[in-house]
């Protein structure tokens, strides 16, 4: 089992109605835990914080983060949410997006990879706004396929 973290960070601006443009940069933090099961499939479990002071800057307001998770070789999508009752152990100023867990199938001599896509919405008692970018995006290799032997 292995387990990495990876940050993904994107500069943005945001236009708000009746504000001028303003810095919407954002952060998105995942960990990311591969596990070899005896089929050689590998589980993956992943989750993701995000983090941007547009709040702070606004001093009012709501961010909505958002993260998916493609693996493209399978043609699958999974979307991050939290559940009722989860807690999360997160540093100053992050936000919980959620995790989610999957299995990728063995494929014999390729190394799996997933596409990772985030941003965040901007909400308030009167309207809403995307960063733009909207999001970002990164692919990921993961550890090469490799059956987990039974003890």
């Amino acid at each position: 089992m292995s387990t990495k973290t990876i940050y993904l960070n994107q500069p943005a601006m945001i236009l708000i109605p009746d504000v001028s443009p303003i810095h919407g940069s954002f952060n998105i933090k995942l960990i990311i835990t591969e596990e070899n099961q005896i089929s050689g499939a590998k589980k993956i479990s992943i989750s993701a914080l995000g983090k941007t002071n547009l709040i702070k800057a606004l001093g009012s307001g709501k961010v909505r983060f958002w993260c998916v998770i493609y693996d493209v070789k399978n043609n699958k999508k999974y979307t991050m949410d939290r559940k009722k009752g989860e807690s999360w152990a997160i540093d100053m100023d992050s936000i919980p997006i959620g995790n989610t867990t999957f299995i990728i199938p063995f494929a014999n001599k390729s190394t799996p990879s997933i596409t990772v896509e985030a941003g965040y919405l901007y909400e308030d008692y009167s309207s809403g706004a995307a960063p733009m970018p909207k999001s970002t995006k990164k692919e990921i290799k993961l550890t090469p396929f490799r059956p987990e032997v039974k003890k």
